[in-house]
C-alpha cells in the first residue's frame, strides 16, 4: 500500500474468507474525519486493482508503534508477522465484517474496535 497517509502496512488473513489491512497512519496524522474518508478512498481504490480472491475485507488503523522494544521487530527492523498477527487475531473475524475503515483504540485498558466514522 504506497500512500502518503500510510506510514506502514501488514495484511493478514489466516481463517478469514478475505485478507484484511492493519495500517499505521504516517507519523503527526490524525485520524479525523478528513483522513478517515480518505482512508475509505483509497481502500476501495486498492480493492479495484485486486482480484475479488485478494481484495481486503477492510482496513484497520493502529495506532501502538510496531517497534523492537515492543517485540514487533527484529534488531534488523523487519516486522514480525506472528507477533502482529498473535496481537491483533481475535479481532480479525469482526473486523473482516465490516467491510470498511476502522480504528483500534486503547480505552480503559481493554482493546477494543469502532467504527471509524462513528468514533
Amino acid at each position: 500500500m504506497d500512500d502518503a497517509l500510510v506510514e506502514e502496512a501488514c495484511v493478514v488473513g489466516q481463517d478469514l474468507p478475505q485478507p484484511l489491512a492493519l495500517v499505521r497512519l504516517t507519523r503527526g496524522l490524525a485520524a479525523d474525519k478528513v483522513t478517515l474518508g480518505r482512508l475509505q478512498v483509497l481502500f476501495e481504490s486498492v480493492n479495484e486493482t485486486l482480484p475479488a480472491t485478494e481484495r481486503l475485507g477492510c482496513l484497520v488503523i493502529v495506532k501502538s508503534a510496531w517497534d523492537i522494544a515492543g517485540g514487533f521487530r527484529t534488531p534488523t527492523l523487519k516486522l514480525r508477522r506472528n507477533v502482529v498477527e498473535a496481537t491483533y487475531h481475535r479481532h480479525f473475524q469482526y473486523c473482516w465484517s465490516a467491510a470498511r475503515v476502522l480504528f483500534w483504540r486503547r480505552v480503559t485498558h481493554e482493546r477494543h474496535l469502532a467504527s471509524a466514522f462513528g468514533y
